[in-house]
């Protein structure tokens, strides 16, 4: 009778740890490949702008949903950082729902409007005032986002790379010390953690200097080729600071993606950091593995293909269910009111780190001209963006004449062609409508569709 007891108390441990967990990889190594079926469901997405008190920049909050998920109450919330850049990534996410691995969510993605450098102003809220951010999130973000949907305080998630990541950790710690529960899980990809003084490190000392609870989720993760000094050194560092066993109730998660870099580091640890934060016992893992797209075709018979695809500022985009403008005659396509009144070109583009080799690939891309467009000399121009080490390079290929009205298709193929990046490593790609100088303004709407390679 005794032997059961001790029995029944050690499996009831090991489902409700009370103490520090370790990185448990090998326990939840569960490998969780993403397939093409990821586009086969709808993402609803509405979007505001919010104006805090606490930071010097407005945000744009994008709130993303299954359809079927509208009106349920109680939800867990997804916060997401760099949210002007993430927008692709929130389906990854709700797949988790399609596939019945988490519970229904909502991902709030807090990104700057389309009229600010983001890579200018995020270093301010992400890095060098960040406790001024969190503010921000707490007291004017979470407060609007929650009044608009059903969310649950007790499981609310926040989301940060690179130096979303270091934002992440400060937060964590921050919250942590003054036993503040904003946050019931945090989940960091590549954090940056060399930020001015490198406040981190001295942050997890304290907290870690003597006995506390902290009823939280952490998961750290950074790729395997990632520079050593700037990502492995000081993410190592910090795991050894909170391997503590004076933290109690924490439950801390911490791993290096093998053959993974800074870019495609970001979706892994985000699918696999829902995971364990979220999912059930038996769907809980570390092991994501992103799609492998081969060959591909946005015929955008979702919204979820739609919202891979991005303009810039003088657009206004919006999904088109008019089969008019459709190259299969069936609803779905990508509409843009487009602007050339302020600038002379336009871009559309999607951000994704692929990784494909494009270099013997045929890219091809099918747009809706219309007529008053076509008696103009604008021109089209296909983009890919890529790198050789951490900067984004832009390559252009040779211009294409839009002088004929209706649908349009275009192909190129790239190798022998890349002037600046590498085709073998793209980050996005897409194309550029130019209006030569000499051209008059045109303003009106424009339709992608059958996008594929």
């Amino acid at each position: 009778m005794k032997r059961k007891i001790i029995w029944a108390l050690l499996l009831l441990l090991s489902l409700n740890p009370v103490a520090y967990q370790a990185s448990p990889v090998e326990e939840l190594n569960k490998p969780f490949k993403v397939g093409h079926d990821v586009y086969d469901f709808n993402i609803t997405m509405e979007s505001f702008i919010i104006k805090p008190q606490n930071t010097y920049t407005e945000f744009q909050v994008d709130l993303s949903y299954l359809p079927e998920s509208k009106n349920l109450t109680n939800l867990p919330v997804v916060y997401v950082t760099d949210g002007q850049w993430r927008r692709m990534d929130y389906k990854y996410i709700h797949y988790l729902t399609y596939k019945k691995i988490i519970p229904p969510v909502i991902v709030a993605g807090i990104g700057y409007p389309e009229n600010y450098n983001a890579d200018q102003v995020r270093v301010s809220d992400l890095l060098l005032n960040p406790d001024n951010f969190l503010k921000a999130i707490k007291q004017e973000i979470i407060p609007v986002v929650e009044r608009k949907i059903s969310g649950d305080p007790k499981k609310r998630i926040i989301f940060g790379a690179s130096l979303g990541g270091h934002f992440v950790t400060h937060a964590f710690l921050k919250n942590s010390l003054d036993q503040d529960a904003t946050f019931w899980g945090y989940i960091g990809s590549s954090p940056y953690l060399l930020g001015p003084g490198y406040q981190v490190f001295d942050l997890a000392r304290k907290m870690a200097s003597k006995k506390r609870v902290i009823k939280t989720q952490l998961d750290l993760a950074y790729g395997e080729l990632e520079g050593q000094e700037d990502y492995h050194v000081p993410n190592d560092t910090l795991f050894k600071i909170l391997e503590n066993k004076k933290l109690q109730d924490f439950h801390f998660f911490h791993h290096v993606y093998p053959n993974s870099d800074h870019f495609t580091n970001t979706r892994l640890a985000l699918i696999d950091g829902v995971r364990l934060l979220l999912g059930e016992r038996k769907n809980r893992g570390i092991g994501a593995i992103d799609l492998n797209y081969g060959t591909f075709m946005y015929d955008f018979k979702t919204t979820t293909q739609f919202y891979d695809w991005q303009t810039n500022v003088f657009a206004q985009d919006s999904y088109a269910t008019d089969p008019k403008y459709s190259t299969d005659n069936s609803p779905g396509s990508f509409k843009v009111a487009a602007d050339f009144s302020k600038y002379n070109s336009f871009n559309f583009n999607t951000s994704s780190v692929f990784f494909e080799n494009f270099a013997d690939r045929e890219l091809e891309v099918s747009i809706y001209v219309p007529k008053d467009l076509a008696q103009m000399d604008y021109t089209l121009q296909f983009l890919i963006y890529s790198t050789f080490t951490s900067e984004w390079i832009m390559d252009t290929s040779e211009k294409f004449s839009l002088k004929k009205s209706g649908w349009n298709t275009f192909k190129y193929k790239w190798r022998g062609n890349v002037t600046y990046g590498n085709a073998d490593c793209i980050r996005g790609f897409g194309i550029l409508i130019n209006r030569p100088e000499t051209a008059p303004v045109w303003k009106g709407e424009l339709y992608f569709d059958g996008i594929k390679w």
